[in-house]
């Protein structure tokens, strides 16, 4: 069995031209460069279309555009695995400020986060009243406490709990020792 034989670009239209220009017949070229006349035939249908040109063949552009597609997947993948890692660590952090852990630039847009996300854009700009208020008023008291253990560091949460009360602040003493607990201030 005889093995498959490449020939270059350059050498398909030399043959080509010097059938078309009329020195050689079909039978002469086949029989000179020992190729069979259907694949010359094939060249020259090549040749005609425009197809027979020095560089980068149909297949090797296609996986030039495959290759830069992908790159442009594993670049949006990167971004979105650096979010969920952002995510997940203020979410063990558990920030007392009440702001978002991640910026709609660092997103690539609001709208791509919370595609991402799997969350509306309404709930992603919703911000109750309630909600806000019920936020600030827990990070006020996670610094009160924080601030009388600083003071203080023997006490243990029924101490902070009665210190609070003679402050005016009413809160329970689970409560209390659920934040303490969270702060590792216990």
């Amino acid at each position: 069995m005889r093995t498959k034989r490449t020939y270059s670009v350059a050498f398909k239209r030399q043959v080509v031209e010097e059938l078309l220009s009329g020195s050689a017949t079909m039978g002469q070229l086949s029989r000179r460069c020992e190729i069979s006349s259907g694949l010359i035939g094939h060249w020259k249908n090549r040749y005609l279309e425009g197809k027979l040109v020095e560089g980068k063949s149909a297949s090797v552009r296609a996986l030039e555009a495959k290759i830069k597609d992908l790159e442009q997947m594993v670049g949006r993948l990167t971004m979105d695995n650096e979010l969920l890692k952002k995510a997940m660590e203020y979410t063990l952090q558990r920030r007392k400020e009440n702001s978002l852990p991640i910026t709609a630039k660092e997103l690539g847009g609001v709208k791509r986060g919370c595609e991402m996300l799997n969350l509306s854009r309404s709930s992603y700009y919703y911000q109750g009243i309630e909600d806000l208020q019920e936020q600030r008023e827990e990070a006020d008291l996670r610094d009160r406490i924080e601030e009388i253990v600083v003071e203080h560091p023997r006490y243990g949460y029924r101490r902070v709990t009665a210190q609070l009360k003679r402050e005016g602040i009413i809160v329970n003493h689970k409560r209390v020792l659920r934040i303490m607990q969270e702060e590792s201030l216990i």
